[in-house]
């Protein structure tokens, strides 16, 4: 369970388990939250607090947040990671072995063959991670995407096989796909069974099965299921 609260409300809300849309019509009030949440990721003490906790007041560690899907890295050194982790997984004991195997005779063949006849002394180690290996191919994660939403989409089936996070931020998507593309990502988030928040600063409607927080011009918040 998640909740959040920023300086202009009245008490904290609680995020839905699944989607949630926080929309701020006042245009100060929301560029303040979209820069606390910047200035968190960089390790900067937010000028104004937008707090994100559980129910025992436990701060929420490092939330995954797209600014614009656009400049997502699908290739940052964090996700690389995981994917290592996972090729690894999927090797057997004797796939591990060949691949160890070919690397060793690789090395033995430079050391020896090219390397011998240097005026310096020059060695490769014949003892090599798996993840140095998958590192030196060059290994990286294809983005084939036509459209934003396409890349929203894959941001999300992304996060749900490598990263997990406890929750996800996106700033400003409904400004930037349209109500039907919208609610397909609810549909991806629902059926991937992340928590994701939409940070808006326009209304959208007529979308189903997310929960809305609105904060209006006048500060005055409600929250609806949709």
């Amino acid at each position: 369970m998640i909740f959040c609260n920023f300086p202009v409300l009245d008490k904290f809300i609680k995020l839905s388990p699944r989607a949630t849309i926080l929309l701020i019509e006042e245009v100060q009030i929301y560029s303040q939250v979209v820069y606390s949440i910047y200035q968190r990721e960089n390790g900067i003490q937010p000028n104004y607090p937008f707090l994100l906790f559980d129910e025992n007041f436990k701060e929420i560690a490092e939330p995954v947040t797209v600014h614009h899907p656009l400049l997502f890295d699908f290739n940052s050194a964090s996700l690389k990671k995981k994917l290592f982790q996972r090729i690894t997984m999927m090797l057997d004991t004797d796939e591990k072995l060949e691949i160890e195997k070919i690397y060793n005779e690789l090395t033995q063949y430079l050391n020896h063959k090219i390397f011998e006849n240097l005026e310096i002394k020059v060695d490769i180690s014949e003892s090599c991670k798996l993840e140095d290996v998958f590192k030196l191919l060059k290994i990286t994660i294809s983005d084939s995407s036509t459209s934003i939403f396409e890349k929203s989409q894959l941001i999300l089936n992304l996060l749900k096989e490598f990263s997990t996070p406890h929750l996800i931020i996106f700033v400003g998507l409904g400004s930037l796909i349209t109500l039907e593309e919208f609610g397909f990502m609810i549909e991806t988030v629902n059926l991937n069974q992340q928590q994701v928040l939409f940070l808006e600063n326009r209304p959208l409607e007529n979308l189903k099965n997310i929960k809305q927080i609105h904060l209006d011009i006048d500060l005055v918040s409600w929250e609806k299921m949709l």
